[in-house]
């Protein structure tokens, strides 16, 4: 299966944004389910701060009008204004120190308000809502029960869960053989024909630094299920779309360098903190290999170009000969920063 997300759009919400379109951003919360009051917060201070923001400006002003005019003023009235002036000043100090923790706590919620969905994203709970728009191929039927693959693994001799638990815990395993041979082929099979899509490979760094992380969304929200290394303040990578999305942060692109498609590989991990690790087999585990596609596009072509990468995506599993279907995922199906 799989899910076809609508227009992923990275990073945090504008401040101006949720100024001026606070009731869509409250809809959209409503419809993903979140908490409201991570708005309400963000609204409250972003109110004083503007505030402060016209009572500092308005200050200032004053007070460069008013020292204009001092050297003109008589001796018996310099003084009383220069008090008025240092009066202005510890004002302004004041009001620059309080607009300063408010820049820091109203980005703190900035970064704890999921993006909002495209319009055309259906409205639903987790997994009811979401509309399966296609299929291909035919599902295959059995005369017989078949195996799973985790039976079909160990009687081929190709993975060992056991093993995989004793040298690093549960939720690992090793694959042996042809089945290391497997995954070997299917990353070469995909970053070949991706290739011939006109994807440029990368090979990215496997670990990334916080701001790649709060760059794509996943610091601060997923913090449980990253591995972080404490000594060097870096992360294992959730997946390749983080670095290689990263890759321009920063930079501006000049319209004539766009389209941009990249594709990488990395092995990829996740904690999956506060997630139950019942799953039996390879289908929920903390490190995998993901092939990854990534496009910087300009914004008017950003929904032909999204459906030319899931068109992409399908010659995948097509050249498998995988039957799947097409999901267009509702607003409780989303991720955070979709």
């Amino acid at each position: 299966m799989i899910d076809r997300k609508k227009r992923a759009w990275f990073g945090l919400l504008d401040a101006k944004f949720i100024r001026e379109n606070a009731e869509t951003v409250r809809q959209s919360l409503v419809n993903r389910k979140y908490d409201l009051s991570v708005l309400e917060k963000f609204l409250e201070l972003d109110k004083r701060w503007r505030t402060l923001t016209e009572e500092g400006n308005s200050l200032r002003k004053k007070r460069n009008e008013v020292s204009e005019q001092i050297p003109k003023l008589p001796k018996d009235q310099k003084q009383t204004v220069i008090s008025e002036m240092k009066g202005i000043a510890d004002r302004i100090r004041q009001i620059e120190a309080e607009t300063k923790k408010i820049d820091v706590d109203r980005d703190e919620l900035l970064l704890n308000m999921p993006n909002v969905p495209d319009p055309s994203v259906p409205v639903g709970a987790l997994d009811e809502g979401d509309e399966f728009l296609r299929s291909w191929g035919n599902k295959r039927e059995f005369d017989f029960k078949p195996l799973n693959h985790c039976e079909i693994g160990e009687r081929l001799d190709i993975i060992d869960f056991e093993r995989g638990v004793k040298i690093t815990g549960t939720g690992f395993y090793v694959l042996k053989g042809d089945g290391a041979r497997l995954e070997r082929a299917l990353i070469n099979f995909m970053l070949d024909l991706h290739h011939t899509q006109g994807y440029k490979e990368l090979f990215p760094p496997v670990v990334i630094n916080r701001k790649s992380c709060v760059g794509t969304g996943q610091l601060p929200k997923m913090q449980e299920d990253m591995y972080w290394i404490e000594r060097d303040d870096l992360y294992l990578n959730p997946t390749a779309e983080v670095p290689v999305t990263n890759l321009y942060a920063d930079e501006i692109l000049d319209r004539r360098q766009l389209p941009i498609y990249h594709t990488a590989y990395l092995p990829s991990f996740r904690r999956e903190a506060g997630k139950h690790i019942e799953t039996k087999g390879i289908a929920r585990v903390h490190q995998f290999n993901k092939v990854e596609l990534v496009k910087f596009v300009l914004p008017e072509t950003s929904q032909q170009e999204l459906e030319t990468l899931l068109n992409d995506a399908e010659a995948v599993v097509q050249g498998l000969k995988l039957p799947y279907r097409i999901r267009l995922l509702c607003t409780g199906s989303l991720g955070f920063h979709s």
